[in-house]
């Protein structure tokens, strides 16, 4: 049976019109049915909900990047990362189409103030984890989504649409249902083998060495599993974070409770990671990031510090470590 599938084209609207006309037609000569901003160019959060529920309905979702990061919710994302990150969460199929080159763009068709350039920036390097190509003109980016659509589609078969006259007896029915039910099972499974590979690579102990800010350095010592680390870190990991405060955060739970153990259980303490009477061994500290980014928990970028006026290591939580952070946090 030929079957039509359903693609959600996101992107910013205006500065793209010419280039969503392209994308647009490709998939239509491919029969393929497109849908996105065209049936709603103005985004709020009570529209976001509307759009929700068509990008559920797509089969495949198609994100193109260029120098715009465009609206923004009263968190400050914008409707076209919000898109993406649910398509990410659906499971949907997904190919990002990024700009190659946006500084020569024309200056109406890129963002202006710093904060919006540093979202956009990040936007890309998230959007650069999944499957994506890179474009300079719309006549390239039509021919890009034509050929990326062909593989994916071959990759990834999606359930898509047929007539229903074509799916009218019985027999038909039948084993269209049987075959959703054996793929949903399949998926179950899956889920449940990569669960246990996360947990079994993340048991792993470690020992965690803590130096005491006295005349003599004394130390002390925490054995701790890297899941349990990873436990502790996972909400401030979810955007980008400098050394030191991923430092200051396993000092505020994993030493402070040592600590307290160490020098008089009945004592209580209102520390800040200002005020510690101890701080993580520098060798403790590399261990730890060494094993999450060998684990593919986190990312290392190289960020523009303007305190410093210099690049420093800066650390995120990859998809994985999302997806692990989620299954631990429900325990």
């Amino acid at each position: 049976m030929k079957k039509k599938y359903t693609v959600f084209v996101s992107s910013t609207y205006e500065d793209l019109k010419e280039e969503r006309q392209e994308v647009m037609q490709a998939l239509l000569e491919m029969d393929c049915i497109p849908c996105g901003m065209e049936l709603f160019p103005a985004a709020d959060e009570d529209q976001f909900e509307f759009i929700k529920s068509i990008i559920d309905d797509c089969d495949y979702y198609i994100l193109i990047l260029a120098g715009k990061y465009g609206s923004t919710n009263a968190s400050g994302i914008s409707y076209t990362e919000l898109e993406f990150q649910y398509a990410i969460d659906k499971s949907i199929p997904i190919i990002s189409f990024i700009h190659k080159n946006i500084n020569t763009l024309p200056l109406f068709k890129c963002e202006h103030s710093d904060e919006k350039v540093e979202k956009l920036s990040k936007f890309t390097s998230l959007a650069k984890e999944k499957l994506c190509k890179f474009w300079e003109n719309k006549e390239q980016l039509s021919g890009l989504v034509s050929r990326s659509m062909i593989q994916l589609i071959n990759r990834h078969p999606a359930i898509g649409w047929v007539r229903a006259n074509l799916v009218s007896n019985e027999e038909t029915l039948t084993k269209i249902t049987q075959l959703y039910e054996e793929n949903h099972e399949l998926k179950t499974k899956l889920d449940n083998i990569s669960s246990k590979k996360y947990n079994l690579s993340g048991d792993q102990s470690i020992s965690v060495d803590f130096i005491i800010l006295n005349k003599n350095r004394d130390s002390f010592t925490k054995e701790i599993s890297l899941n349990d680390i990873l436990k502790q870190l996972g909400l401030i990991l979810i955007e980008e974070k400098p050394r030191y405060v991923i430092e200051n955060k396993i000092c505020l739970t994993v030493g402070l409770e040592k600590f307290h153990e160490v020098i008089d259980p009945k004592m209580t303490y209102n520390y800040t990671s200002d005020s510690l009477p101890f701080e993580i061994s520098n060798e403790s500290m590399g261990e730890i990031l060494l094993k999450l980014l060998s684990l593919n928990y986190i990312n290392q970028n190289n960020t523009y510090n303007n305190e410093f006026n210099e690049y420093i290591n800066t650390y995120s939580l990859t998809e994985l470590g999302r997806d692990v952070f989620l299954q631990l946090s429900r325990k």
